[in-house]
Protein backbone atom coordinates (compact mmCIF):
# COMPACT_ATOMS: atom_id res chain seq x y z
CA UNK A 1 0.00 0.00 0.00
CA UNK A 2 2.84 2.16 1.13
CA UNK A 3 4.51 1.06 -2.16
CA UNK A 4 1.84 2.21 -4.75
CA UNK A 5 0.88 5.79 -2.92
CA UNK A 6 4.52 6.50 -3.80
CA UNK A 7 3.89 5.47 -6.97
CA UNK A 8 1.18 7.59 -7.32
CA UNK A 9 2.81 10.60 -6.13
CA UNK A 10 6.26 10.84 -8.59
CA UNK A 11 3.29 10.35 -11.44
CA UNK A 12 1.93 13.49 -10.35
CA UNK A 13 4.79 15.28 -9.56
CA UNK A 14 6.35 14.00 -13.21
CA UNK A 15 2.62 15.06 -14.66
CA UNK A 16 3.12 18.50 -13.42
CA UNK A 17 6.53 18.53 -14.73
CA UNK A 18 5.39 17.66 -18.08
CA UNK A 19 2.70 19.72 -17.82
CA UNK A 20 4.30 23.48 -16.66
CA UNK A 21 7.19 22.50 -19.58
CA UNK A 22 4.57 22.11 -22.00
CA UNK A 23 2.85 25.68 -20.82
CA UNK A 24 6.22 27.61 -21.07
CA UNK A 25 6.42 26.15 -24.58
CA UNK A 26 3.25 27.29 -25.89
CA UNK A 27 3.95 30.30 -24.09
CA UNK A 28 7.18 30.84 -25.55
CA UNK A 29 5.54 29.97 -29.33
CA UNK A 30 2.94 32.16 -28.74
CA UNK A 31 5.24 35.40 -27.72
CA UNK A 32 7.64 34.63 -30.45
CA UNK A 33 5.36 34.00 -33.07
CA UNK A 34 2.52 35.93 -32.86
CA UNK A 35 3.90 39.28 -30.97
CA UNK A 36 6.59 38.63 -33.30
CA UNK A 37 9.05 40.90 -30.69
CA UNK A 38 12.18 42.00 -32.79
CA UNK A 39 15.50 40.18 -31.94
CA UNK A 40 17.46 41.98 -29.24
CA UNK A 41 19.90 44.78 -30.71
CA UNK A 42 16.97 45.45 -33.12
CA UNK A 43 15.58 48.04 -31.09
CA UNK A 44 16.51 51.47 -31.92
CA UNK A 45 17.72 53.51 -29.18
CA UNK A 46 16.68 56.33 -27.54
CA UNK A 47 19.33 58.25 -28.71
CA UNK A 48 19.32 56.88 -32.04
CA UNK A 49 15.71 57.78 -32.15
CA UNK A 50 16.76 61.47 -31.02
CA UNK A 51 19.29 60.92 -33.78
CA UNK A 52 16.51 60.34 -36.46
CA UNK A 53 13.51 62.93 -35.19
CA UNK A 54 16.24 65.72 -35.30
CA UNK A 55 17.21 64.60 -38.54
CA UNK A 56 13.72 65.22 -40.11
CA UNK A 57 13.51 69.08 -38.71
CA UNK A 58 14.82 70.36 -41.90
CA UNK A 59 17.88 72.60 -42.00
CA UNK A 60 18.53 75.73 -39.52
CA UNK A 61 20.68 78.26 -39.25
CA UNK A 62 20.14 78.82 -35.55
CA UNK A 63 17.32 77.01 -33.61
CA UNK A 64 15.40 74.51 -34.63
CA UNK A 65 18.37 72.09 -35.35
CA UNK A 66 21.04 73.24 -37.76
CA UNK A 67 21.26 71.19 -40.87
CA UNK A 68 22.43 71.86 -44.61
CA UNK A 69 19.85 72.14 -47.28
CA UNK A 70 21.44 70.25 -50.44
CA UNK A 71 20.05 71.23 -53.80
CA UNK A 72 20.86 70.33 -57.62
CA UNK A 73 22.95 72.23 -59.68
CA UNK A 74 25.32 71.04 -62.32
CA UNK A 75 28.53 70.76 -60.19
CA UNK A 76 32.22 71.45 -61.60
CA UNK A 77 33.93 68.65 -62.93
CA UNK A 78 30.67 66.52 -62.11
CA UNK A 79 31.51 65.62 -58.54
CA UNK A 80 31.28 68.09 -56.15
CA UNK A 81 27.14 69.22 -55.14
CA UNK A 82 26.33 72.52 -55.08
CA UNK A 83 23.50 74.13 -52.73
CA UNK A 84 21.32 75.51 -54.75
CA UNK A 85 18.43 74.12 -55.98
CA UNK A 86 16.68 74.45 -59.13
CA UNK A 87 12.79 74.66 -59.66
CA UNK A 88 11.83 71.39 -61.68
CA UNK A 89 14.67 69.74 -60.14
CA UNK A 90 14.85 66.58 -57.29
CA UNK A 91 16.43 67.70 -54.25
CA UNK A 92 19.48 65.55 -53.13
CA UNK A 93 21.41 64.95 -49.99
CA UNK A 94 24.06 67.60 -48.61
CA UNK A 95 27.03 65.09 -48.41
CA UNK A 96 29.59 66.61 -51.65
CA UNK A 97 31.30 63.90 -53.48
CA UNK A 98 34.75 64.09 -54.78
CA UNK A 99 37.67 65.88 -53.30
CA UNK A 100 39.74 69.00 -53.98
CA UNK A 101 42.36 67.38 -56.08
CA UNK A 102 39.48 65.48 -58.46
CA UNK A 103 38.38 68.82 -59.40
CA UNK A 104 40.38 71.36 -61.87
CA UNK A 105 41.94 74.16 -60.23
CA UNK A 106 39.50 76.41 -62.49
CA UNK A 107 36.27 74.69 -60.65
CA UNK A 108 37.64 75.38 -57.42
CA UNK A 109 35.08 77.81 -56.31
CA UNK A 110 33.03 78.69 -53.11
CA UNK A 111 30.80 80.80 -51.93
CA UNK A 112 30.24 83.24 -49.44
CA UNK A 113 26.87 83.89 -47.88
CA UNK A 114 25.47 86.20 -44.95
CA UNK A 115 21.92 86.05 -43.85
CA UNK A 116 19.72 88.21 -42.03
CA UNK A 117 20.56 91.76 -42.49
CA UNK A 118 21.53 94.28 -43.23
CA UNK A 119 22.07 96.49 -40.71
CA UNK A 120 24.76 99.29 -39.58
CA UNK A 121 26.98 97.92 -37.17
CA UNK A 122 28.23 93.71 -38.79
CA UNK A 123 27.28 94.75 -42.33
CA UNK A 124 29.48 97.86 -42.73
CA UNK A 125 32.38 95.99 -41.35
CA UNK A 126 32.02 92.77 -43.25
CA UNK A 127 31.69 94.74 -46.17
CA UNK A 128 34.99 96.93 -45.80
CA UNK A 129 36.71 93.10 -45.08
CA UNK A 130 34.96 91.72 -48.53
CA UNK A 131 36.69 95.25 -50.67
CA UNK A 132 40.14 94.68 -49.05
CA UNK A 133 40.14 91.23 -50.14
CA UNK A 134 38.68 92.16 -53.36
CA UNK A 135 36.20 89.04 -52.45
CA UNK A 136 32.58 89.20 -53.51
CA UNK A 137 29.58 87.64 -51.50
CA UNK A 138 25.85 86.95 -51.68
CA UNK A 139 23.82 88.52 -49.04
CA UNK A 140 20.58 86.89 -48.04
CA UNK A 141 18.03 89.70 -46.45
CA UNK A 142 15.38 89.96 -44.40
CA UNK A 143 12.11 92.56 -45.14
CA UNK A 144 12.42 94.17 -41.52
CA UNK A 145 15.81 94.95 -42.30
CA UNK A 146 15.68 96.84 -45.52
CA UNK A 147 12.88 98.81 -44.50
CA UNK A 148 14.89 100.18 -42.22
CA UNK A 149 18.96 100.10 -43.60
CA UNK A 150 17.56 100.38 -47.09
CA UNK A 151 20.68 102.56 -48.06
CA UNK A 152 23.11 99.86 -46.78
CA UNK A 153 21.20 97.34 -49.14
CA UNK A 154 22.40 99.85 -52.08
CA UNK A 155 25.96 99.80 -50.47
CA UNK A 156 25.52 95.75 -50.92
CA UNK A 157 24.66 95.77 -54.66
CA UNK A 158 26.69 99.11 -55.41
CA UNK A 159 30.21 97.30 -54.62
CA UNK A 160 29.51 94.16 -56.64
CA UNK A 161 27.55 91.59 -54.35
CA UNK A 162 24.53 89.64 -55.04
CA UNK A 163 21.44 89.66 -53.04
CA UNK A 164 18.81 87.57 -52.16
CA UNK A 165 15.38 87.44 -50.28
CA UNK A 166 15.39 85.87 -47.27
CA UNK A 167 11.33 86.61 -46.02
CA UNK A 168 9.97 89.60 -44.41
CA UNK A 169 10.32 88.64 -40.88
CA UNK A 170 12.13 85.71 -40.81
CA UNK A 171 9.49 83.38 -40.24
CA UNK A 172 9.83 78.79 -39.69
CA UNK A 173 7.71 78.43 -43.04
CA UNK A 174 6.96 75.61 -41.86
CA UNK A 175 4.34 76.74 -39.75
CA UNK A 176 2.68 79.31 -42.50
CA UNK A 177 0.18 78.93 -44.43
CA UNK A 178 0.28 79.24 -48.63
CA UNK A 179 -1.15 83.03 -47.97
CA UNK A 180 1.46 83.75 -45.56
CA UNK A 181 4.33 82.58 -47.33
CA UNK A 182 3.26 85.03 -50.50
CA UNK A 183 3.34 87.99 -48.26
CA UNK A 184 6.43 87.01 -46.87
CA UNK A 185 8.42 86.77 -50.44
CA UNK A 186 6.42 89.51 -52.12
CA UNK A 187 6.33 91.91 -49.29
CA UNK A 188 10.19 91.61 -49.43
CA UNK A 189 10.75 91.49 -53.07
CA UNK A 190 9.31 94.67 -52.55
CA UNK A 191 11.57 96.60 -50.27
CA UNK A 192 14.57 95.51 -51.99
CA UNK A 193 12.94 97.04 -55.74
CA UNK A 194 12.11 100.17 -53.82
CA UNK A 195 16.24 100.56 -51.83
CA UNK A 196 17.90 99.24 -55.28
CA UNK A 197 15.47 99.30 -58.36
CA UNK A 198 15.83 96.24 -59.17
CA UNK A 199 14.99 92.42 -57.97
CA UNK A 200 16.53 89.25 -57.11
CA UNK A 201 15.57 85.64 -58.35
CA UNK A 202 17.27 84.17 -55.03
CA UNK A 203 15.61 82.74 -52.15
CA UNK A 204 16.73 81.25 -48.33
CA UNK A 205 14.30 79.95 -46.40
CA UNK A 206 14.93 81.00 -42.68
CA UNK A 207 16.02 78.57 -40.93
CA UNK A 208 16.89 76.06 -43.90
CA UNK A 209 13.10 75.25 -43.16
CA UNK A 210 11.31 74.62 -46.65
CA UNK A 211 8.19 72.52 -46.60
CA UNK A 212 6.77 71.59 -50.09
CA UNK A 213 4.10 74.23 -50.76
CA UNK A 214 7.29 76.85 -50.35
CA UNK A 215 9.09 74.93 -52.91
CA UNK A 216 6.03 74.46 -54.95
CA UNK A 217 5.31 78.21 -55.07
CA UNK A 218 9.06 78.80 -55.44
CA UNK A 219 8.50 76.78 -58.70
CA UNK A 220 5.96 77.93 -60.03
CA UNK A 221 7.71 81.66 -59.99
CA UNK A 222 10.85 79.61 -61.43
CA UNK A 223 12.92 80.64 -58.23
CA UNK A 224 16.05 78.96 -57.08
CA UNK A 225 16.05 77.77 -53.47
CA UNK A 226 19.14 78.71 -52.28
CA UNK A 227 20.65 76.29 -49.28
CA UNK A 228 24.30 75.80 -47.93
CA UNK A 229 27.10 73.12 -47.52
CA UNK A 230 29.13 74.75 -44.70
CA UNK A 231 27.20 76.01 -41.75
CA UNK A 232 29.81 78.06 -39.60
CA UNK A 233 27.39 78.10 -36.32
CA UNK A 234 28.54 81.94 -35.89
CA UNK A 235 25.06 83.04 -34.92
CA UNK A 236 25.65 80.77 -31.49
CA UNK A 237 28.47 82.31 -30.43
CA UNK A 238 31.31 79.99 -32.02
CA UNK A 239 34.44 80.94 -31.28
CA UNK A 240 36.57 81.90 -34.74
CA UNK A 241 39.11 79.00 -34.32
CA UNK A 242 36.00 77.00 -34.22
CA UNK A 243 34.60 78.40 -37.10
CA UNK A 244 37.54 78.22 -39.10
CA UNK A 245 37.72 74.30 -37.77
CA UNK A 246 34.15 73.72 -39.21
CA UNK A 247 35.52 75.49 -42.54
CA UNK A 248 38.40 73.32 -43.03
CA UNK A 249 36.88 70.02 -42.21
CA UNK A 250 33.60 70.69 -44.74
CA UNK A 251 34.65 72.95 -47.38
CA UNK A 252 34.90 71.17 -50.88
CA UNK A 253 34.51 72.81 -54.34
CA UNK A 254 31.27 74.15 -55.13
CA UNK A 255 30.59 74.85 -51.63
CA UNK A 256 28.36 77.72 -49.91
CA UNK A 257 29.23 78.91 -46.50
CA UNK A 258 26.46 80.20 -44.00
CA UNK A 259 27.83 83.11 -41.84
CA UNK A 260 25.48 85.87 -41.05
CA UNK A 261 25.63 90.09 -40.92
CA UNK A 262 22.94 90.94 -38.24
CA UNK A 263 21.49 88.96 -35.43
CA UNK A 264 23.69 86.23 -33.30
CA UNK A 265 24.02 85.28 -29.89
CA UNK A 266 22.89 88.46 -27.76
CA UNK A 267 23.62 90.58 -31.01
CA UNK A 268 27.08 90.14 -30.81
CA UNK A 269 28.80 88.81 -34.66
CA UNK A 270 31.74 90.31 -33.61
CA UNK A 271 33.50 86.50 -34.08
CA UNK A 272 32.15 86.49 -37.24
CA UNK A 273 34.00 89.65 -38.40
CA UNK A 274 37.21 88.15 -36.51
CA UNK A 275 37.13 85.17 -38.66
CA UNK A 276 36.20 86.29 -41.87
CA UNK A 277 39.37 87.47 -42.92
CA UNK A 278 41.15 84.00 -41.48
CA UNK A 279 38.17 82.19 -43.65
CA UNK A 280 39.34 84.27 -47.00
CA UNK A 281 43.18 83.88 -46.55
CA UNK A 282 42.75 79.89 -45.86
CA UNK A 283 40.26 79.55 -48.92
CA UNK A 284 42.38 81.58 -51.07
CA UNK A 285 45.57 79.47 -50.10
CA UNK A 286 44.10 76.12 -50.82
CA UNK A 287 43.76 77.72 -54.28
CA UNK A 288 40.01 78.74 -53.88
CA UNK A 289 37.89 80.99 -55.80
CA UNK A 290 35.53 83.01 -53.77
CA UNK A 291 32.44 83.83 -56.25
CA UNK A 292 28.95 85.00 -55.98
CA UNK A 293 25.92 81.99 -55.45
CA UNK A 294 24.70 83.21 -59.30
CA UNK A 295 28.36 82.75 -60.53
CA UNK A 296 28.82 79.38 -58.57
CA UNK A 297 25.52 77.91 -59.80
CA UNK A 298 26.36 79.09 -63.52
CA UNK A 299 24.01 79.83 -66.38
Amino acid sequence: MAIRAEVERKWIWTGATVLGATTILISTLIWTQFIKLPAPGSVPSMWESAQESAADLGPVEGPPVPQQLSMNVKPPSGEAAHAVSRPGHAETTTASSGHAADVPHAAKQVALTFDDGPDTKFTPEILDILKKYQVKATFFVVGTQVSKHPDMLKRILDEGHAIGNHSMTHANFTKLSTERIDREIEETDKLIRQATGTTTPLFRAPYGAAPDILKKHLKALDRPLIGWTVDTRDWSGLSPADMMGIIRKQIKPGGIILMHSFGGKKGDLSNTVTALPQAIEYLKAQGYSLVTVPELAGP
